[in-house]
């Protein structure tokens, strides 16, 4: 969330395939699913997230 949008790894995770088509069967969950699956067993809402990821002190205290 802190990174800025304009670095690779960045661009890398948010992106999508711009041609092809994906298997046959459920998808796989991308690493965006998977942050939000892992908020949510935790009890913790997106929007907080996003906003506590700026003050790094205050989210690793509530993540522990």
């Amino acid at each position: 969330m802190r990174m800025s949008p304009d670095r690779l790894p960045k661009q890398i995770l948010y992106s999508q395939l711009s041609s092809g088509h994906s298997k046959r069967g459920r998808l796989r969950l991308q690493f965006n699913g998977t942050i939000k699956r892992n908020l949510k067993l935790r009890d913790i809402k997106t929007d907080l997230w996003s906003s506590l990821s700026q003050q790094r002190d205050k989210l690793r205290a509530m993540v522990k």
